[in-house]
């Protein structure tokens, strides 16, 4: 497999207060969540055999990951801390 350079694109960048960083953070990985639920329809439209055991397993992932980190933001605003945030986008073509 061949891999070209990367392109690389900030999503979001900042600083943000807990309530903020919540938005932020949901918004994101409930799309992709949201993704993989369709993918994982369109997928079982075709066969009703597939299991879809890839996507469930993503979307296990996710909403777990999501979970860990609305704890760390709830720990934050007891604190009065904000949240830094950087979320980067890397897409590599690959043969």
């Amino acid at each position: 497999m061949l891999v070209k350079e990367a392109q690389t694109i900030t999503i979001v960048e900042g600083e943000y207060n807990s309530t903020e960083a919540k938005d932020q953070i949901c918004s994101l990985i409930n799309a992709q969540i949201k993704t993989h639920n369709d993918s994982q329809l369109q997928q079982w439209e075709k066969n009703h055999n597939d299991s879809c055991n890839k996507a469930e397993l993503e979307v296990k992932r996710l909403i777990e990951e999501r979970n860990e980190l609305l704890q760390i933001l709830e720990t934050a605003k007891k604190e009065g801390k904000k949240a830094q945030i950087r979320t980067v986008l890397e897409v590599q073509i690959a043969d």
